[in-house]
């Protein structure tokens, strides 16, 4: 019998599974093992594509095309990554991962026309088992990833789970069109594509529903034959969408302006160059104390005011971190994607609009299963886009060998070092499972030494760093707890960093850096009322009882924004302190 693909194909089919694999990996062995887990299978699987994608090129060498797409991406990959570079904080193992993304791109351009119906047909199966995973959990069946969310499919967010769901719908529902006339692949595909939708909505990701929409409409128009009049339409459809979903809670889309404005801020200070390649996080804090020190902020605006690990979109976030030359390149090859996708596979298109709708409201590029999809879905993409230039043997006149090989060679080796190196974390993250697991139940002397033998290899991981700081703290090593901070992580004012710098700065004498400390915790979160509480502490300690008074009536003053003893009792003990 006759294989319908060589056996290469089925090999690049293997690996495409084992790869898009990722999203359904969990270890709980693993620090957040639902996370991290994923990390060590990804590094493996992106591996041994290297290794089949070498041995394809071995065995029958083919001229290596460089795109326009190609072109785009390389230039990205060297602009942020070279960004980080200038950064002096140690690689950590996201830093790592984003890199691996290169592989991967360069994994699936090497891959022949015939993997693209395979993705199409290996996303839907992920998508459908995703769908069950989020049911499962809906009937209680399954248990969630999230203490305070029910369905979160084996991520462990609703959010990038409905993310992924609604970037692979116009997939399927395109995989099913095209095999209509299947009487039995249509009666699978419909209470499929049932629970595939039920799943989306039981998610409850208003970014995800409105993707999903983008994503069905731009597959209906190219379906259409890209009628002109049906735009207008398409655009009224999402537009309206936008608005009507606003107000299903009106308090979380609110919380997301707050962070879009005052992250806005931080594209002045560096307009072209950007902070750094995944510094979100850290350089967004003080441009929120900066946003309420102007006083134009609503009581509204303190009462949602958190320190998120994300911007809630995708394009501010890459102005903030890469510049407008990183959004540019990024723009560019998201725009080239979706022309090349729409002239041969108008599903690829469609879904890319779903991506690009979702992170207009999400963070897709920073959840690795979501973030590889739109890496292969701009390599799929580059098959067809304008040729810049070709690598050839024939360019090998003087010796003997075939220089079409040195591109594969190249990639293989960067891609097998980087994996390694990933894969080394696997014991610390096995370490620091346990070590997070006694901190939490109160045994932080038997914590500690477990945190400082992880410290040299996990010294560039801010969490970490703040967990191991909070557990010297909590048995008294004050100093330590300090050092441990430095000067980086006091610079990066995330509250919860800071509050433990200021309790070890009170607990040693510094009563001034502990103001300080307190101060900027407070301008950070303004509706918060622990800052202002250890304020008052603080100023009755020392004799400063005309600030104590201060922050006993701020106290006092503060809109409560969820009711609760712990906030009751503080606000007793200022009016304890008013009464003396």
């Amino acid at each position: 019998m006759k294989m319908k693909y060589p056996l290469g194909t089925w090999l690049s089919i293997v690996v495409v599974a084992l790869i898009m694999a990722t999203v359904c990996i969990s270890d709980t062995i693993l620090w957040h093992g639902n996370i991290t887990g994923k990390y060590f299978w990804f590094a493996g699987a992106v591996m041994v594509g290297c290794v089949v994608v070498c041995v394809q090129q071995l065995w029958r060498p083919s001229a290596v095309h460089i795109r326009l797409i190609d072109l785009l991406f390389i230039l990205f990959a060297v602009w942020a990554s070279g960004r980080r570079l200038f950064i002096a904080v140690p690689f950590t193992v996201n830093d790592r991962l984003s890199l691996l993304m290169v592989p991967l791109y360069f994994i699936f351009r090497s891959f022949n026309a015939d993997i693209n119906r395979s993705f199409s047909y290996l996303f839907s199966l992920f998508v459908i088992i995703e769908a069950v995973w989020g049911l499962l959990q809906f009937c209680g069946v399954v248990p969630s990833n999230h203490t305070l969310f029910g369905v979160t499919g084996s991520l462990f967010n609703p959010a990038p789970y409905a993310g992924f769901i609604a970037a692979g719908l116009p997939v399927f529902i395109a995989v099913a069109w095209s095999l209509r006339r299947s009487g039995i692949v249509l009666a699978v595909a419909v209470p499929a594509l049932l629970l595939i939708v039920v799943s989306l909505l039981l998610a409850q990701s208003r970014a995800a529903w409105i993707a999903a929409v983008a994503g069905i409409l731009m597959w209906l128009w190219l379906l259409a034959g890209r009628k002109m009049r049906v735009v207008p339409v398409l655009i009224a459809v999402v537009a309206g969408a936008v608005a009507g979903l606003y107000f299903l809670r009106p308090d979380s889309a609110d919380g997301r302006l707050l962070i879009w404005k005052a992250a806005a801020g931080l594209i002045g200070q560096h307009p072209w160059l950007g902070a750094g390649y995944g510094r979100f996080a850290d350089v967004y804090p003080l441009a929120q104390a900066a946003w309420f020190q102007k006083g134009t902020a609503t009581v509204a605006e303190q009462l949602l005011a958190s320190v998120p690990a994300y911007a809630y979109n995708e394009y501010l976030r890459m102005a903030v971190e890469t510049g407008f030359v990183g959004l540019l390149l990024l723009l560019g090859l998201a725009a080239l994607s979706i022309a090349e996708s729409a002239k041969y596979a108008a599903q690829n298109a469609a879904a890319m609009v779903a991506f690009l709708t979702f992170a207009a409201f999400s963070y897709p590029l920073s959840v690795l299963p979501v973030a590889m999809l739109f890496v292969m879905l701009l390599s799929i993409s580059a098959n067809h886009s304008p040729l810049i230039f070709m690598i050839t043997d024939s360019w090998a006149l003087k010796y003997q060998f075939r220089i079409s090989i040195f591109p594969s060679a190249i990639i293989f080796v960067f891609c097998t070092a980087l994996s390694i190196s990933i894969l080394s974390f696997y014991p610390a993250y096995c370490t620091r499972a346990y070590a997070s697991m006694l901190l939490a139940s109160g045994d932080g002397t038997v914590a500690e030494p477990e945190f400082a033998a992880l410290y040299d290899r996990l010294q560039g991981d801010r969490i970490f760093l703040t967990e191991y700081a909070h557990c010297l703290s909590d048995i008294g090593k004050y100093g330590e707890s300090n050092r441990i901070i430095s000067q980086e992580l006091i610079e990066i004012a995330n509250p919860l960093i800071i509050n433990i710098y200021a309790h070890n700065c009170g607990q040693l004498g510094m009563f001034q850096e502990a103001e300080q400390a307190w101060l900027l915790s407070e301008q950070i979160t303004p509706g918060r009322f622990y800052p202002c509480y250890r304020l008052m502490q603080l100023y009755s300690e020392t004799g400063q009882h005309e600030k104590a008074s201060a922050a006993a009536h701020r106290l006092l003053d503060k809109p409560i924004k969820v009711p609760s003893k712990t906030i009751s009792d503080m606000q007793a003990a200022a009016r304890q302190l008013l009464a003396r």
